[in-house]
């Protein structure tokens, strides 16, 4: 669309023709692996964000642990991502405490975001480097009375879903709301 195809506007004030906005940068601050930075506190919907630099291939281990509140933790190699939904790892429990596991990671800037999903406060946040990984255990529960074959099928199946589970995967338990003997349901987090 064209508003003056002649050019015939004569404009007597051109420094009215551009606007500008400062837009604030989060600054980002270093985590050192290894040492703890304790009793960090947010109102809902903030953020923190935090970069710690892995010199060399390792496991890796970012967690949030103690304190009060809903926190949502988000963790990235690389160039530091535009949105939280650009995240390798996105770890969102119900809860304050939260992971992230890379197993040979590689090595380079991680950027770790902090995501006030409800206010939080007297969290800890820490990177582990080195060990063993994790181990991922998947618990079965039988409901109803299947075959000695199909339990054994059942079971043998975890066990290698244990072995190539690398990365971290909350572990909800449903002791207080367990399921039902004989139906099938879809679980999440909120049905705990």
């Amino acid at each position: 669309m064209v508003i003056d195809p002649n050019n015939d506007i004569d404009e007597h004030d051109e420094a009215n023709n551009s606007a500008g906005r400062n837009a604030p940068i989060l600054a980002a601050t270093e985590l050192v692996a290894g040492t703890p930075v304790r009793g960090l506190s947010l109102p809902d919907s903030m953020e923190l964000l935090f970069n710690l630099e892995l010199p060399s291939s390792s496991n890796l281990l970012i967690s949030t642990s103690g304190g009060s509140g809903d926190l949502d933790l988000y963790v990235h190699q690389g160039q530091r991502p535009a949105h939280r939904d650009d995240y390798k790892c996105q770890s969102g429990s119900p809860i304050s405490t939260e992971s992230c596991t890379f197993n040979d990671a590689e090595p380079g800037i991680y950027h770790i975001l902090l995501f006030a999903w409800d206010q939080f406060s007297g969290v800890t946040l820490e990177a582990r480097v080195g060990g063993d990984p994790e181990p991922f255990n998947i618990e079965l529960v039988f409901l109803s009375g299947g075959t000695t074959e199909q339990d054994d099928a059942f079971r043998t199946s975890a066990e290698q879903w244990e072995s190539i589970i690398k990365d971290d995967i909350y572990d909800f338990s449903f002791v207080n709301n367990p399921a039902t003997a004989n139906e099938c349901e879809i679980r999440t987090a909120n049905d705990q």
